[in-house]
């Protein structure tokens, strides 16, 4: 399989157009990159307090993953 067709917009397209999925059947995404995004970003216009809150949950991790990384600094 060299192509795939995405539901939302009706174009055939190579399936370096779609993002990786393991719980698909084919591995791929449902939808190729651009209709994602362009899903992805009306989610968070029409729902911006579960994005804020999304982000400030994504954020909060990273931030806790990077500051077990730090070495602490030497005290003179």
């Amino acid at each position: 399989m060299h192509t795939k067709t995405c539901p939302a917009c009706n174009h055939t397209l190579p399936i370096e157009e779609f993002g990786n999925n393991r719980q698909t059947p084919d591995g791929l995404m449902y939808y190729c990159r651009n209709c994602a995004a362009d899903k992805q970003r009306e989610y968070r216009k029409a729902n911006p307090d579960a994005a804020a809150k999304a982000k400030a949950k994504y954020l909060a991790k990273v931030r806790a993953r990077n500051d077990a990384r730090r070495v602490p600094e030497a005290v003179e």
